[in-house]
């Protein structure tokens, strides 16, 4: 007689079977999945090796490749050690190495994989009364004062950035001031002074955005890739003989740099005195036609008038304080340290000022607005921003004595 089956078990049992069935199914999907990211994953990395393969059989039919140990051999001839330096004798005994060969250098390891290290060999035919280390060492100069160049370049051109935007914010600001003053309605010339300064501002701002993204970048020499891609420098004689190696990637690392993390620390000084000037020479415009609006509308005593120009001549000097705290952080940014100690403590007074303002609102219960929120936040990040550079300038002055 058949056993009977209780229905609790019976639909556990289903139950459990159903369960099982969707950890199978799960299983097999999970399979299924790591599979394709599996195939994926292959592909591309046969796809990566096909463009690797052509490019190492297109770069063998022009230059001399060692596939065990991935160098990419650069040869150069010459007659004479005269055509290696630059035509400007800039000493009586010595030139910079040639910036045409090095730009050449510089292009054709633009062509080569990032993968590959470079070995520069150099024959000479006639080596004249120069010796392999001054040509090396007139080399190793001019990549190294190029690099320092570039670098003094990038910084002033964010110097020309501020600036540009600066004045197209002090241009817009005047032209949304005339228009709600209704000052540009009053005759179809001034309407069309409205449309040039407002062109002008706009050009400015335009320029500044164009100056910082957009401008190209001057990669005749690429230092930067030379630093990092070229391993050694060989000289050759006329007989094939390879009279000097110099050991190239160690000297091209030994370069005098900043610390990385003070890079940083005065890009951000950077960013923030850009800010600071922007918003300093808005101020600057908006409260000089705030005060005229209440001395022109307002009828007044002479005793408020005179309290009313008081407080215009602080608010006034407050803001031109900021517009040069923006100027002195880019000045610091570009190297020039003329108003360190100033810039602190008008970085100091303006924070404290600040939190002054936030406090004094807290306390009156009134609701803080993003404007109030926002300046104080800067004003505490560039202060910071300056307190590192400060310990950093005090340590490198320390270990120069």
């Amino acid at each position: 007689m058949p056993t009977k089956i209780k229905e609790e078990d019976a639909l556990k049992a289903i139950k459990d079977i159903k369960n099982d069935i969707k950890e199978i199914r799960k299983e097999k999907g999970i399979e299924n999945k790591t599979r394709k990211v599996e195939l994926k994953k292959a592909k591309h990395f046969k796809r990566a090796n096909e463009i690797q393969s052509r490019q190492y059989e297109i770069l063998s039919k022009y230059y001399d490749i060692n596939e065990n140990t991935g160098v990419i051999c650069l040869n150069l001839h010459y007659d004479s050690v005269i055509e290696l330096f630059d035509n400007v004798k800039y000493h009586s005994k010595s030139s910079f190495f040639s910036p045409e060969i090095m730009a050449y250098v510089s292009d054709s390891m633009e062509k080569f994989p990032d993968f590959y290290d470079v070995e520069l060999n150099i024959t000479i035919e006639d080596y004249d009364e120069y010796t392999p280390k001054e040509i090396i060492d007139s080399f190793h100069d001019n990549v190294e004062i190029t690099h320092y160049r570039k670098a003094s370049s990038f910084k002033n051109k964010w110097i020309i950035v501020a600036l540009l935007l600066s004045a197209g914010v002090a241009l817009l600001t005047i032209v949304g001031i005339g228009s709600h003053i209704q000052f540009w309605s009053k005759s179809k010339g001034y309407a069309v002074l409205q449309e040039v300064v407002d062109i002008s501002g706009w050009v400015f701002i335009w320029q500044g955005v164009t100056v910082a993204f957009l401008s190209p970048i001057d990669n005749s020499i690429n230092t930067r890739l030379i630093k990092r891609n070229l391993l050694r420098i060989n000289l050759i004689d006329s007989n094939g003989k390879v009279i000097y190696k110099d050991k190239t990637r160690e000297r091209l690392n030994n370069w005098v740099s900043e610390n990385k993390f003070l890079k940083i620390n005065k890009l951000v000084m950077l960013i923030i005195s850009i800010i600071i000037m922007m918003l300093a020479t808005y101020e600057l415009v908006d409260d000089t036609y705030e005060f005229y609006e209440i001395i022109r509308i307002a009828n007044l005593e002479i005793q408020s008038i005179a309290v009313i120009l008081v407080l215009f001549v602080v608010t006034i000097l407050t803001d031109i304080l900021l517009l040069f705290q923006g100027f002195a952080g880019i000045s610091i940014y570009s190297g020039k340290n003329r108003f360190v100690i100033l810039t602190g403590v008008i970085s100091f007074l303006i924070f404290v000022t600040e939190i002054a303002e936030i406090s004094l609102a807290v306390s009156l219960g009134n609701t803080l607005d993003f404007g109030t929120i926002s300046n104080a936040l800067i004003s505490l990040l560039f202060f910071i921003s300056y307190i590192v550079y400060v310990i950093y300038f005090i340590n490198r002055r320390r270990k120069i004595k």
